[in-house]
Formats: C-alpha cells, structure tokens, sequence
C-alpha cells in the first residue's frame, strides 16, 4: 500500500495544534469566571436586602490592569518569575533553591524581597531573603540566617528597612523584627525588635514610617520610631496599604457553616475616615488566599480558590466599584503570589497621607471636646 506522504498530520502542524491548545485554555479560564459570577449572584439571592441591591446595581465597566508582575511561576515552582499580566514574555529573574512562599518589591523594582524554604538538605528552615536586579551575579543574601525559627511574611519599604515575622518551633509566635537598612549589606544583619507576641503578614506604608501587621485579634498599626501600637480591626488580617497610602485593604473573616472553613470579605478602609469600612468581596462561600494593590491603586488584585475545587482563580477589584475583571488568564492554573511591577507612589508629602492611628484618635478626642 502506498502512503501518502503529502497529506496533513491527523490533528494538523504543531502551530496549530498550540493555537487550539492556548483556545481551550482560554474557555477553562471563561467557565472558570463564569462560576465565579454565578455564586455571586446565589449569594446575593439568599442575603436579600441590601446585598441584592448592592449586586443588581449598574456595573461599572473597568478594563483588567495591564503591566508586569513579579510572581512565582504556576508551571516552574522554583524561581522569581517576571513578565506581562496574560503570561506574556513570561521570564525568569533568579533561580535560587528555594520555594518561595511570600514576594515584597521594593519603589524602583530594584531589590526583590521573598520569603522561602530552602531546597538544599542543609537548609530547613524558611528564611527572608534578598535579591537585587542591578547585581544579578551576587545571588540571594540570607538576611534571617535561620536564627529567627520560621519567617512568616516579610517587607522591604522604599527605604529599604526590612520588617518580618517569625515563629519558633511552629508553635510559638516570637514578634516582629525591623532590619535597618544599613544593616541589610553586612554579613549578619542586627535585627531590633518591635513587637512580641503573635504577628502575621505585614505591610509598609509608602512614607517608610507606618507598618500594619495582623494576628488572630486583628490587625494593627505600628510606627517604628514612636513604637506606639493600635488595633485598626478586629477579624481582619493580610493588611495592604494603598500606593498612596490613603487606604488599607485586607481581608476580613465571616462565619461558614463548616467551622474548619476559610471563608473571607475584602475590606477597604480609608485612613480619613477609620469608622467606615466599605467591602468589596460579597461572597462569604468564597475563599481569599492572597491580596496586593494594582501599580496605579485602581484595583485590588486577588488569588482565590473556586469552591469545591482545587483551582485558584485571579481577579482584579475595582476599587470604585463594578464587576471582577479576571487576571493572569494566560497562566494555566492561576499565579498564586506576585507583586505588580512599576508601582505608582505619591508626590506629594508624605507625612500628609499616612497619620498614625493614635494621632487620629487624639484629633477626634481634641474634636469632640471643642464641640
């Protein structure tokens, strides 16, 4: 039997076999939001009140952010990854060994802060560590040594100070650290402590000064040169300051019908107004796992898992309201940690955006006694 050699390949060229691939891809991420916007809508039926009213409300159209992230590939677990927000010119920074478990970036992009466990067998810890993009050859810098237990979470401010959480033994929260940043270059950084006791993720405000930091009571506010310490929230963790540093979002815990359930609102809470907390995620079977401001602070950009199964899901929060744009659909699977690139920060005075939670206790106190 003679074969025919000029015929097509059953299932086409390999161009157009990827082309069919990246359009199957495309309708899981559609059907993935598709779900997504379904529940919304059940929520919404089964609330009543002012939550239906709040979801059948015109939506604003708001195009998905745009620009670079700085990301743990979903694909290559090991590395700090850089590329478009669809997964265009998706490329890769650094490959130290390490999973890498939390992302920080400093203004300027030029330093990369990460926590991560060590893949190596003499390291088993988790430690924060330091990249900077001018001096690739230089690797990482240790800056934690595993003399510190476990990190939690840890940032780097536009400064360059570093703050972290830690745990010893797994069990026993210590506090949270502050790192100078002359102290960042030297071979053993000194570390002063701030706060001891239970402490989570952590945040910097852009003036450098403020930091937010959340345990199991909520989430409080602390300045590193005054010391002075207040609880902004009760049941609210993962604190994020706005570019700006006007607002602070974070998510905020609600009760499930399944106690071991993780199930969470998103917060957003203006610093001029503290007594006003306006919420964005309605879905309370809904679960958020990770949060960070988009670079120009139009959106909060989320991870989340889809109900029932093990698929995360991004999306982009309009901040002045309107419908979940979905994010990252050029990632298979969904990114779970990244930080926008190019981050827009203000120009104006500093000291004018960020007032300490105590001051603004003070100014309502002197009010209230003038009125």
């Amino acid at each position: 039997m003679e074969i025919a050699r000029d015929r097509p390949p059953r299932y086409g060229n390999i161009e157009t076999r990827r082309a069919r691939l990246q359009e199957l891809e495309t309708n899981r991420s559609r059907l993935r939001m598709v779900k997504f916007m379904e529940r919304l809508v059940e929520s919404a039926a089964k609330l009543g009140g002012f939550w239906r009213v709040l979801l059948l409300l015109p939506f604003v159209v708001n195009a998905a952010p745009t620009g670079e992230i700085i990301f743990t590939h979903p694909t290559h677990k090991r590395g700090i990854w850089i590329g478009g927000a669809n997964g265009q010119n998706a490329r890769q920074l650094f490959n130290p060994p390490l999973l890498v478990t939390r992302i920080s970036v400093q203004e300027g992009d030029r330093y990369i802060l990460v926590v991560g466990e060590g893949l190596w067998d003499k390291e088993v810890g988790v430690d924060a560590y330091l990249f900077d993009r001018q001096n690739a050859h230089a690797g990482r810098k240790d800056l934690t040594l595993g003399w510190f237990g476990e990190i939690i979470d840890a940032a780097i401010s536009r400064n360059g100070d570093v703050v972290f959480t830690n745990t010893i033994n797994q069990n026993h929260p210590d506090g949270l650290y502050l790192i100078p940043n002359h102290e960042v270059s030297q071979p053993i950084p000194k570390a002063e402590k701030l706060f001891h006791g239970p402490a989570g993720y952590v945040n910097w405000a852009p003036n450098g000064e403020d930091i937010v930091f959340s345990n199991s009571e909520g989430t409080f506010l602390l300045n590193i040169f005054s010391k002075e310490i207040s609880r902004l929230m009760k049941d609210a963790y993962l604190p994020v300051f706005s570019p700006d540093g006007k607002h602070l979002a974070f998510f905020m815990r609600v009760p499930t019908q399944k106690p071991q359930a993780r199930a969470s609102q998103i917060g957003l809470l203006a610093l001029h107004a503290p007594n006003k907390v306006k919420v964005l995620g309605i879905d309370k079977a809904y679960s958020y796992t990770y949060l960070t401001w988009s670079a120009d602070g139009k959106y909060l950009t989320v991870t989340a898992n889809l109900p029932g199964e093990l698929d995360i899901v991004n999306l982009a929060m309009p901040v002045s309201g309107g419908e979940p744009e979905p994010l990252f659909q050029g990632f298979k699977n969904g990114v779970w940690r990244f930080e926008w690139a190019n981050k827009t920060y203000p120009v104006e005075p500093l000291n004018s955006l960020v007032t300490t939670w105590g001051k603004l206790k003070a100014r309502k106190s002197k009010e209230s006694r003038h009125e």
